[in-house]
């Protein structure tokens, strides 16, 4: 086993220093409170009953009894704290075991041998889109060595060529090789006691029908309860403290284990395999969408990983993307495309660095060209099929169906998702430019008729067309947040707009300017809005006996205007069956439904409007004239 090729950076020592100084300032707290709470226990205990043998009486035995029972329910706070295990549940992982995946595991072992570190533990297929280490985690594994496993995802394996596998595998023995994983152990630990010391719901449940007892103990738990939220202030200024440190060191170690990677496989297999995982992604969420929808008819699927392929070339083809080793090729240009928001903040909670900042900083390290393997990873499964069958079929599992089960073929899937998206979705035609708005309102009396060139109608939905439309909607989005940044509700004491560095109190001078440029925007896309109205309708009544366009328009911004109410109805009817996802009294039940019912009824009515009525047959509010 030689040693790791990539050295530990300065900044990346720096952030394991804060990260372990924040751990060891929490422990040292927690057993100093801890102690404390011993102490307290013990002196109210010694103080309940000096009181009752000074004076015994029934007072002075209700009084001894609960401030002996102040301090145990201090301390008993305390300790539940402490037990805590975690074991990752694998009932839906494939354990793969070297004869299943010869070549695979060959792969693992040279990887291994590179980057310095002990081959995992066990090895694990999921279904996912991704790639991991993880390990179970107990009060001893602070302190003993970890067995480390890996949990491969055959929805990454179905999307990348091998040498992208084998990058985001040295990514992922980068962490193996990082001491300061254990770090994440202890951070774990700290956030459980955490949580406890937060979660005091079952606490005051457990000593309620003590409470209700006496009124003396009553009071008694009354300022325990008290002493702990104080206690509980404490600790959350202390959450901060650990996840913040332990976040900056989290982004590092992700900066160095993509830096081992490249040191093996060069940059470019890790760049292109991390820009096609959103698209990968998404495949595959499409794959498990559709089939919800198909639960009622008893449907599931014979094998979702080719149907992620599927759509995989369905979406390059729709956005038109390269295809290179039988697999799309995603530009940071490509998915940004929709995101033109000029607004950077410095995020101190995030564990990951942003994608364009990963490869920012691959492209830094200059690695030499290695040699590639642009074939599937899934050849490196000889049996894949099978795998990939079985872990479809673990997917499943827990669903419950009402009859006998029927496996879609997937010539038969790509049929029917295909035509989904040609009933669901805009005509290319547009390119994108109505998927996040709607036509802008027209006064058809005010429009000028044209006469409109090819060229024209060509550009109607053109690139700076629709950049424009998802500018205007990142202004929006940004207008929102430096907002929040100005009422303290973010917490960043600068950001960057446009490239320009601003302190919090710049934001409220910022926003009406972006408020200005934002309705001058605006009024750009209504007016180009107008001008596709008036092409398209100079087109309609050249090659159309009868014109119907104004009229579509029409009831389109009348049915529009029903939007806003529907929202809040629906936003009232989903706040209101919260309780259904609670353990609730009978009584609170029989009152939340009827609260249910009378918006149930506002909603039949709102979709009556919506799927039933003629516009013309509707009033102000949207209800439906007889």
């Amino acid at each position: 086993m030689t040693s790791s090729p990539v050295q530990l950076s300065r900044k990346f020592k720096l952030q394991t220093a804060k990260a372990i100084a924040a751990i060891s300032i929490f422990a040292l707290i927690y057993l100093l409170f801890f102690i404390g709470a011993a102490l307290f226990a013990v002196w109210c205990i010694y103080a309940g009953v000096k009181i009752i043998l000074i004076h015994p009486s029934y007072l002075t035995i209700l009084l001894g009894i609960g401030m002996g029972s102040w301090g145990i329910l201090i301390l008993h706070f305390f300790i539940k704290t402490i037990s805590t295990f975690s074991q990752t549940d694998v009932s839906g992982y494939y354990e793969l075991k070297q004869e299943d995946a010869p070549e695979l595991y060959g792969m693992i072992e040279k990887i291994v041998d590179q980057v310095g570190t002990h081959f995992p533990n066990k090895i694990y297929i999921s279904p996912e889109v991704n790639a991991s280490v993880f390990y179970d985690s107990s009060f001893w594994s602070m302190f003993l060595p970890i067995k480390k496993n890996l949990l491969i995802g055959m929805g990454l394996v179905n999307s990348t060529t091998k040498s992208e596998l084998e990058a985001i595998l040295a990514h992922e023995f980068g962490h193996f090789s990082q001491k300061t994983m254990k770090v994440g152990s202890y951070v774990y630990h700290v956030n459980q006691i955490i949580f406890r010391l937060f979660n005091s719901q079952d606490f005051q449940e457990r000593y309620s029908a003590w409470q209700n007892q006496h009124y003396v103990f009553y009071l008694f738990v009354w300022l325990a309860l008290k002493l702990i939220q104080g206690i509980q202030l404490i600790f959350g200024k202390l959450y901060g403290l650990v996840n913040l440190s332990y976040m900056g060191l989290s982004r590092e170690m992700e900066f160095h284990a993509d830096a081992i990677a490249v040191s093996i496989t060069g940059s470019q297999p890790l760049k292109t395999s991390l820009l096609r995982m959103d698209l990968a992604q998404f495949s595959l969420s499409s794959v498990l969408s559709f089939y919800e929808g198909k639960i009622v008819q008893n449907t599931q699927s014979e094998n979702i990983f080719k149907e992620q392929s599927y759509i995989m070339a369905l979406q390059a083809d729709l956005f038109k993307l390269p295809i290179s080793n039988n697999f799309p090729q995603v530009a940071l240009e490509t998915l940004s495309r929709f995101n033109k928001s000029k607004l950077v903040i410095g995020d101190q909670w995030a564990s990951h660095p942003s994608l364009p900042d990963r490869i920012q900083y691959m492209e830094s390290l200059n690695a030499t060209g290695k040699e590639n393997d642009s074939n599937p990873a899934i050849e490196l499964f000889p049996n894949v099929d099978q795998v990939q069958e079985e872990l479809t079929q673990q997917i499943f599992r827990p669903v419950q169906y009402g009859g006998a089960i029927q496996k879609m073929p997937l010539a038969n899937f790509c049929t029917e998702y295909k035509s989904q998206i040609d009933k669901n979705a805009f005509s290319p035609f547009y390119n994108c430019y109505y998927d996040d708005k709607n036509p802008s309102p027209l006064n058809f009396k005010t429009i000028p008729q044209v006469k409109p060139s090819v060229q024209e109608i060509e550009e109607l939905f053109s690139e700076n067309q629709v950049a424009q439309v998802y500018t205007a909607i990142s202004q929006i989005n940004d207008i929102q947040v430096i907002s929040q940044i100005a009422n303290k509700e973010i917490d960043t004491s600068s950001f960057d707009y446009g490239g320009i560095k601003y302190r919090r109190r710049a934001a409220k001078k910022l926003i009406p300017k972006l408020e200005l440029d934002l309705e001058q925007l605006n009024k750009q896309i209504e007016q180009h809005d107008a001008h596709i109205y008036a092409c398209f309708s100079f087109l309609e009544k050249r090659f159309n006996e009868e014109t119907k366009l104004e009229s579509l328009y029409s009831d389109f911004f009348e049915f529009d205007k029903c939007l806003p109410e529907a929202i809040q109805t629906y936003n009232e009817l989903s706040e209101c069956l919260q309780f259904v996802h609670i353990e609730t009294p009978a009584n609170e039940i029989l009152i939340q439904f009827r609260a249910v019912a009378s918006i149930e009824v506002r909603l039949k009515n709102l979709i009556q409007t919506i799927v039933y009525a003629d516009p013309q047959k509707l009033n102000a509010s949207g209800e439906v004239l007889e």
